[in-house]
């Protein structure tokens, strides 16, 4: 009888030990393989002065760099560790998982599985620690306009983008978490706490700083040590007392910021968001609009980023604008932020005095039109391209027509702006052809065209090659194969379709073309117009604002312009042919010391790349070598010996251009 119940409190002791949770399990991506080495290893040391206890358990995954930290015996690959009180960041004390890609996805599911499957919890933080990155392109042909952090000197700067951290969360076997947090840069953006909605609990927050961040980061020891007292904290607490120590440790006049952000209040910031940008739709109101934007300072601006605190710009567009309906919209919006942000941190270098405002939460908004990435608009990051208006009033903003063309707030309506090759044609006179180019003011992605060829002109027509008046439509890139597009003719009426909805966004690089060959002009002297209409998906047609017209006069009937003529029909076909070569966005970028440049040869040739300042003085060559065709690389590593700011980078190809990017070094 005695072994029987003896049996029976061993395996309820076993079940009570096996099923116990944590209160919360505290995992860290420590991600030190790069230029934040040391200081890695100084927060691994905060975490280990407050140690794990029976409540709280504290693990990380720490990947180390090479050249500069040698203490602990510079190892130099990845290791995991449960953090006890006063535990070196010895190899010893941890479990050796190889070297490791932190920028990988896969490599963050596996340590989300291993805090699972080791320590499990009633509530999770999620912590990722690194540098925290900007709006960029990660490579050619990838998935522009992602924020991105953990960036992997040891893995050839691989760095993990925001789609890419919430698909490896909905991989692993921690789906929902109650805090995700990042002590990294730049991360305090609305698009990255709406990204990561679907993975944190309702009642989860965010921590993440608009502006950059000092290398000493979080202070993690009297954070911790709370934690171990209050372990039945909520999410919102610990997100609050990691503000409060931020503030503490930073002190009043800094240019630090933090916040906690409530993902329950996320989707009606978005909401408020899309009618706020919606509400911008007054033409008359356009300069006080720009005035709000310029009182409104970018966090970190002079190296490429272009967060705009919201709560800041609607109260400058509340307090300058005349329109009650923006005003209204601008102070819901306001209100909206408030309630998302649980608590906030912002030294006295970034308030609003300081022209920055942070009150906790930053949305994408360059200054200007020639800072802007049409990649925004096709790759929006809250919400879908539909559902989302925020990259519709920046369309409308920097096209200087908050009305867009007729009343439209959604933008492609009306949108575009045309020129054609020829300024004059003569009366009653044969051509070769006419070049029409439509260059998108706003998301054309999936929308169509219509033409109206000049009464009186040859009728055009899409079946015949040969025939007078033949049509045929493509979309034209400098550095990219045209693509066709579908045509279809009803009179004088040529109607476009077949544009994919990632192409002829609002400065993508696209426009639309169509040749008009074979044909005879009108006898009557004056303006020929062809008249435009351009709709989005599913959109209604409506004119452009400017409508493009030549000039038919006697003055151009001559031998010239007819030479001139044939001239523009064989540019026109060059245009068509594949190019032989295309130049790559470089990545990382912003970057510090090493980024790589893709570029694609057609052709084997003499490759050349070199680097210029704005001024356009060159730099340096960073490339001059012979190259079989196919897909490269190049890779420049000095960005250390340059300044801080823009500079751009040019590819030739047996001595011509074939395509010129910007790049900026971050210092």
């Amino acid at each position: 009888m005695k072994k029987i119940i003896i049996g029976m409190l061993a395996v309820f002791l076993f079940q009570s030990f096996a099923f116990s949770l944590y209160k919360w399990t505290f995992a860290v991506y420590l991600d030190a393989d790069n230029n934040l080495e040391d200081a890695g290893v100084a927060d691994f040391i905060e975490m280990s002065n407050a140690g794990s206890d029976s409540n709280i358990a504290i693990v990380c995954q720490f990947d180390r760099a090479s050249g500069y930290d040698t203490s602990y015996n510079d190892w130099k690959s990845t290791y995991r560790f449960f953090i006890e009180p006063g535990m070196k960041p010895y190899t010893s004390n941890g479990s050796y998982v190889y070297e490791k890609n932190m920028g990988s996805p896969t490599t963050l599911t596996n340590f989300i599985n291993w805090v699972k499957t080791n320590y499990p919890a009633e509530k999770y933080a999620l912590i990722f620690w690194n540098h925290g990155g900007g709006w960029r392109d990660r490579a050619i042909a990838k998935t522009p306009m992602e924020r991105a952090v953990c960036w992997d000197d040891g893995s050839s700067d691989d760095c993990l983008y925001m789609k890419e951290v919430s698909g490896a969360i909905q991989n692993s076997n921690i789906k929902n978490w109650d805090l995700i947090g990042f002590d990294a840069c730049l991360m305090g953006h609305f698009e990255v706490a709406y990204q990561l909605k679907d993975c944190l609990k309702t009642d989860a927050v965010v921590v993440a700083s608009e502006e950059t961040e000092p290398g000493d980061g979080w202070n993690y020891t009297p954070i911790l040590n709370w934690l171990k007292t209050n372990y039945t904290a909520s999410a919102v607490s610990l997100g609050n007392k990691i503000v409060s120590e931020y503030s503490s440790f930073y002190g009043a006049s800094s240019d630090s910021t933090l916040s906690c952000i409530k993902n329950s209040n996320v989707l009606d910031v978005a909401s408020k968001l899309n009618s706020f940008a919606d509400s911008i739709n007054d033409n008359s109101q356009l300069s006080k609009i720009q005035s709000a934007r310029t009182a409104c300072k970018a966090y970190s601006e002079a190296d490429g980023y272009y967060g705009v605190d919201i709560y800041r710009f609607a109260e400058q567009v509340r307090s300058k604008v005349t329109n009650s309906s923006i005003q209204t919209a601008a102070t819901n919006l306001k209100s909206s932020v408030s309630s998302c942000v649980a608590s906030n941190y912002r030294g006295s270098y970034r308030n609003n005095t300081s022209g920055y405002g942070s009150y906790g939460l930053c949305v994408y908004f360059p200054k200007t039109k020639s800072n802007y990435d049409s990649a925004y608009a096709t790759e929006i990051l809250y919400g879908s391209g539909s559902g989302n208006k925020w990259d519709d009033f920046l369309t409308r903003y920097y096209a200087g027509n908050l009305s867009s063309g007729g009343g439209s707030t959604s933008g492609p309506e009306g949108s575009g702006k045309v020129s054609l090759s020829k300024a004059g044609v003569a009366p009653s006179t044969y051509y070769t052809s006419i070049t029409y180019t439509l260059t998108p003011t706003a998301n054309l992605g999936g929308g169509k065209v219509e033409v109206t060829i000049p009464s009186n002109w040859t009728a055009p027509q899409n079946t015949g090659s040969r025939g007078t008046g033949y049509v045929k439509a493509w979309i034209y890139h400098y550095g990219l194969s045209s693509y066709k597009l579908q045509t279809s003719v009803s009179g004088q009426k040529l109607t476009i379709t077949g544009i994919p909805s990632s192409r002829m966004g609002y400065k993508s690089g696209d426009k639309l073309k169509f040749s008009y060959k074979k044909f005879t002009t009108q006898s009557a002297t004056g303006k020929a117009y062809f008249g435009t209409k351009t709709a989005g998906p599913g959109g209604t047609l409506q004119d452009i604002s400017i409508q493009k017209y030549v000039t038919v006069d006697s003055l151009y009937k001559s031998k010239l312009f007819e030479e001139d003529a044939e001239e523009e029909e064989e540019i026109e076909e060059e245009e068509e042919e594949e190019v032989p070569a295309t130049l790559g966005q470089n990545y990382p970028n912003p970057f510090n010391p090493q980024t790589k440049i893709p570029y694609r040869i057609n052709e084997p040739g003499r490759v050349v790349i070199k680097l210029y300042n704005v001024t356009g003085q060159e730099i340096v060559t960073i490339l001059d070598e012979d190259k079989l065709s196919g897909e490269h690389t190049a890779i420049f590593e000095s960005g250390d010996k340059l300044s801080r700011g823009v500079y751009y980078y040019q590819l030739t190809l047996n001595g011509k251009i074939a395509g010129t990017k910007r790049a900026i070094v971050l210092k």
